[in-house]
């Protein structure tokens, strides 16, 4: 038996788009929206950051809802 880790599909510096709506404390963010990855080296998922500086961490949960731009 074996544990092999997971590599993540994006890394630092990507541009991501949302394929959906994303709810966060803040607020909302719709589809289409776009980001940049600014870490992929967590354990709960990759962080972005949008061109107006608000970021969106620990991305685990929703990493579906994004692709590369």
């Amino acid at each position: 038996m074996a544990f092999i880790p997971s590599q993540s599909r994006f890394n630092v510096g990507d541009r991501v788009r949302l394929n959906g709506k994303l709810s966060v404390f803040a607020g909302e963010y719709t589809a289409g929206h776009e980001f940049t990855v600014i870490n992929v080296g967590g354990q709960r998922g990759i962080d972005l950051q949008d061109d107006d500086g608000r970021r969106v961490l620990e991305c685990g949960m929703v990493h579906h809802l994004f692709e590369k731009v």
